[in-house]
């Protein structure tokens, strides 16, 4: 174990400031977006499945644009009935809005299921019945090489087929998970140690001191799940068969660094009802817009859920009662991109042999990488604020190039595998 002092005779002056300088060379006047006039309703996100597990609702009420956050419908009673009688209840988790059934279920085939919902206030709520989808499997999920407007990258893939020709309308969701290698990592750790002693004059001081340690937990590789975003649909209805082939439900362009090593993507298949399908496509394409405001405001989007007291009143969302299949698949970068570079890492690998790193350090700001044959120019430096030569000098990185838990997860997931 090495020591290296730095006599403290006064708080370390740190001079890291950031300035962010914003030019702008437009014939476009910005403005803000306020809201002129405002109708509150209630909002429900409400789908079961096949799948055996504790089913989950949430509400929530609409917002203005000025808003910050989204306010929830806490304190309702929430149940589903099927048509043979039985009730399932749902109770409210410590996170407000979510209900969580109190049992778990799967949603079975043939059965219809129908939505309940009472406020604190009193508002009734209830769905149409709705009878659960047909079952039909994902056959295939693979990742090909491709490109998209002119882009070069990875596509991943599904197949499916239903052999009766009864599912036709489909919507996906995914769960990507990639491993995260941090470029700068070492075995080493930098640790400050504060010692307190007593000079000659009787005048109590701090004196740090640097301790090199080996590493005991994983900061050199780890993972992050990443969920889709946007609504995926597609329909089989005008094709001779309900069969879906090298249906693309994820582009991701080659100079991504989610792909650097290894990949995993689960995709999720959703058979939906033909009400459900057209109520997902119109909300895809009224909230869909290359300039990011819908150029022809729509009227309400009504669901499949009204109010039980008020029929003119508006309730946003749909119940959904869905089978759903699903299927995991890997890739590795060099199964696709042989003898090209890795992507650039999610930031910039900046280096610096900072003279006052010690708040930066403490604060994880950055990491420590090794040793450095810099210099410092004392010439440069005021007297009172030029550290013992002892000290370094060291050479620093961000600390996300050097820490992977600073962008993921040190705990492998239990279903990867190399």
């Amino acid at each position: 174990m090495k020591l290296y002092p730095i006599k403290k005779n006064r708080p370390h002056r740190i001079f890291w400031s950031l300035v962010v300088v914003l030019l702008t060379n437009s014939c476009i006047e910005p403005f803000e977006i306020k809201t002129q006039s405002f109708e509150n309703a209630i909002v429900v996100e409400a789908l079961i499945t096949n799948e055996y597990k504790t089913q989950q609702i949430k509400l929530s009420n609409s917002f203005s644009f000025e808003d910050e956050v989204v306010p929830p419908e806490t304190d309702a009673s929430v149940y589903i009935s099927d048509d043979n009688g039985n009730r399932i209840d749902f109770t409210e988790t410590s996170k407000k809005g979510t209900y969580d059934s109190e049992i778990p279920f799967a949603a079975e085939s043939g059965n219809t299921y129908q939505l309940f919902i009472t406020t604190s206030d009193n508002r009734s709520y209830q769905s149409k019945a709705i009878e659960m989808s047909n079952t039909t499997q994902i056959e295939n999920v693979y990742a090909e090489r491709s490109s998209k407007l002119k882009e070069d990258g990875v596509s991943i893939f599904i197949d499916s087929h239903d052999d009766a020709g009864n599912s036709k309308y489909y919507r996906y969701e995914f769960e990507e998970t990639y491993k995260i290698v941090a470029p700068d990592w070492v075995s080493e750790d930098l640790v400050i140690v504060p010692i307190i002693v007593e000079g000659e004059d009787g005048i109590i001081d701090t004196i740090q001191t640097f301790e090199f340690e080996l590493k005991t937990t994983e900061q050199q590789t780890c993972y992050k799940t990443d969920l889709s975003k946007g609504l995926i649909l597609t329909e089989t209805t005008d094709l001779s068969e309900d069969r879906i082939e090298k249906f693309e439900v994820r582009f991701i362009k080659s100079i991504n660094p989610i792909i650097s090593y290894r990949y995993s993507i689960l995709v999720k298949q959703f058979v939906l009802s033909i009400d459900a399908y057209t109520y997902y496509k119109t909300l895809k394409k009224i909230s869909s817009s290359d300039n990011g405001i819908v150029q022809n405001q729509p009227g309400f989007l009504q669901g499949n859920i009204s109010s039980i007291d008020n029929p003119d009143e508006k309730v946003i969302g749909f119940f959904e009662v869905s089978t759903v299949s699903e299927k995991r698949m890997f890739f590795n970068y060099r199964d696709l991109f042989v003898d090209e570079d890795l992507p650039p890492y999610f930031i910039p690998r900046e280096y610096s042999t900072p003279l006052r790193f010690v708040v930066p350090f403490q604060q994880n700001q950055i990491k420590y990488v090794g040793p450095t044959d810099y210099i410092p120019n004392p010439n440069n430096i005021p007297d009172d604020d030029n550290p013992d030569p002892n000290s370094g000098p060291y050479k620093f990185v961000t600390a996300a190039c050097g820490d992977c838990r600073i962008l993921g997860n040190n705990v492998k997931p239990d279903f990867w595998y190399e």
